[in-house]
């Protein structure tokens, strides 16, 4: 049987007490109305301090679905709209994510978003009117790079590689920060994540589809330098070749070959 305690939190979560004493805490409770029929939502910024609010222009706390948004404290995302749902993650302050809904407005702004492969719900803007969620800057707002088949970019961060154009395919590896990767093809779909089919440089086998730019638009793929393409192209064919032969030999377990491998200093680095 369940304790005095766990019925009464039983009780209040089934009558909704317990939301509203969540929200006497935070000091609130008011219900907001949405803004226009767009399923827009507006509030104000609050004050955290004259320089950064004074950067803050107030269409970047004007919410709509699909926008590209950026975390103002961390946040804990939750499977359901309830904030007392299952906890899946948290997500650190600063980082990008994308609005997919709007949940109530009261007692507080629940907002689901997507950051990566992460999904769930997060608070949009508490009950004391304190905002966690804004627009991208709109400097950011710029037009995506564009990407030309057979040149070489490098990577700004670690990127996965996945199978095929979906993100949903299976991954078949990762290019670390400051790779050289040729790309292949760019996919035709027009959205807010882009995928370019890429060829590493140093791996000749890893090939597949990656995300070009983050939840925020910032480019993770950028022209390559001619110096680090003159490095490239000089090196290219016997790295390539020794990285196949690594994994090759990896694949069918064949141990000593690979120890005669890196003793001829011939590893893949």
């Amino acid at each position: 049987a369940p304790s005095r305690g766990g019925a009464i939190l039983q009780t209040a979560m089934q009558d909704g007490r317990l939301d509203m004493a969540l929200a006497d805490v935070d000091g609130q409770r008011a219900a907001q109305a949405a803004a226009s029929g767009s399923g827009a939502f507006a509030f104000a910024p609050d004050a955290r301090g004259a320089s950064q609010k004074a950067e803050e222009k107030e269409e970047d706390f004007v919410l709509t679905p699909g926008d590209l948004c950026e975390t103002l404290t961390l946040c804990t995302v939750r499977a359901e709209e309830s904030v007392l749902s299952d906890i899946i993650t948290e997500l650190p302050s600063g980082l990008g994510v994308q609005l997919i809904e709007l949940g109530e407005a009261a007692p507080r702004l629940r907002a689901r978003v997507r950051a990566g492969r992460i999904q769930g719900w997060i608070t949009a803007k508490t009950s004391g009117k304190k905002p966690a969620l804004k627009r991208r800057p709109s400097e950011l707002a710029s037009a995506p790079p564009s990407f030309e088949e057979g040149g070489r970019y490098q990577t700004k961060s670690f990127l996965l590689v996945s199978a095929g154009e979906s993100i949903d395919t299976p991954w078949l590896g990762g290019v670390k920060a400051g790779s050289v990767v040729k790309v292949l093809a760019v996919s035709s779909k027009v959205g807010t994540r882009r995928r370019v089919k890429v060829q590493s440089d140093r791996l000749a086998d890893l090939e597949g589809w990656v995300t070009p730019e983050n939840f925020l638009g910032e480019p993770l793929l950028v022209p390559a330098t001619g110096a680090r393409r003159s490095l490239r192209a000089s090196i290219s064919t016997g790295a390539s070749a020794t990285a196949r032969e690594v994994l090759e030999r990896a694949k069918a377990g064949d141990a000593q070959g690979l120890r005669k491998l890196f003793e001829a200093g011939g590893g893949a680095g």
